[in-house]
Formats: structure tokens, sequence, C-alpha cells
């Protein structure tokens, strides 16, 4: 776990310690073992409902934790905004919450998860329904991300918090989400 490995050995730790509910974790330079070995700790964990991770991880590390998504059954809060997480992680993300039905609370701000990335969010809205709140503000979504995410709005029936501000989209991009917020009811 290279110069983190005491970090890293204390999150695990934390994370094994069944009666822990919230981890808060900020500007920690997690490396990629660390994260992997974080990610395989959420997979067994039972207790933990919400794990926060800013400032901390690479790419590889994102998709390491967000893998755990995939059997985790206790996590209801992720907060992994300001990391490396790219359009990669992004779509790593939009696997896990294909498959998930216990995560409601999701903030990935300020991730550069671009215009890629946010269709691979998109079409996971789709599918997924237990998330009811998503942050995906300042990732340079642009217009045709922005566009997959309204599309994705006029299915899913339980997002009821949505925040897509700074994110540089353009007039149509907003009358297609527009569109489908009249379609959507349960956005607030």
């Amino acid at each position: 776990m290279r110069d983190n490995s005491v970090e890293g050995y204390e999150i695990i730790q934390q994370i094994r310690h069944n009666s822990t509910t919230s981890l808060n974790i900020e500007q920690k330079d997690i490396s990629n073992e660390a994260a992997k070995a974080i990610g395989e700790e959420l997979k067994i964990n039972l207790a933990l409902k919400s794990l926060s991770i800013t400032r901390s991880l690479s790419n590889e590390g994102v998709k390491a934790i967000v893998e755990a998504l995939k059997v985790n059954s206790t996590l209801t809060t992720l907060d992994i905004r300001h990391n490396r997480i790219w359009e990669e992680g992004a779509k790593a993300i939009a696997d896990a919450l294909k498959i998930n039905s216990t995560l409601t609370t999701l903030n990935i701000a300020n991730n550069g998860i671009s215009e890629e990335g946010a269709k691979a969010i998109g079409e996971a809205l789709k599918i997924n329904s237990a998330l009811t709140s998503l942050d995906i503000a300042g990732n340079g979504i642009s217009e045709e991300g922005a566009k997959a995410i309204g599309a994705a709005l006029k299915i899913n029936s339980t997002l009821t918090t949505l925040n897509i501000a700074g994110n540089g989209i353009s007039e149509e991009a907003c009358k297609a989400i527009g569109a489908a917020l009249k379609i959507n009811s349960t956005l607030t």
C-alpha cells in the first residue's frame, strides 16, 4: 500500500468494525491497492450505511470501491465527489447502479465524468429503482450527456433530487431535461 499503508490499514479497520455506520475520509491520497482492499471489505460489511471518500481516490481506486456496490446490501449513501473518476470510473459506477438496490444517495460531483460518463449514468438510471438523490454537478457532461440524463428522467420514478449545475449544458439540452420533467412526477 505504498506510503499510505498506515492510513489504508486504519480505514480498513474502521470498515471491519461492524458497529461503524458512517465513515468520512478526505484528502488521504488512497493508493489503488488500499482502495481495492477497502472495496473487498465493503463487499462483506453489514453495518456501514454512509461512506464519504473525497479528494482521495484515483480512477482505479473509485472502480475498486464501486465494484463492492454490486454485492453490498447495507450502504445507502456514497459520496465520492472531488476525486479523479473520469469517464471510465463513471461507467463503473453506472454498472454498479444497474445492480445495486440499496444505495439511495450518490454524490459524484466535480469528477470530470464527461459526456460519455453521463450517458452511462443515464442508462443506469433507467434501470435503477433505489437511488433517490444524485449530484453530478461540475462534471462537464455537456449537451449529449445532459440529454441522456433527461431521457432517463422520463423512465426513472425514484429519483427525487438531481443536481446538474455547472456542466456547460446548452439551451437545447436544458429543453430536453425540461421536457423530461414534465413527464417525471417524482423529481422535486
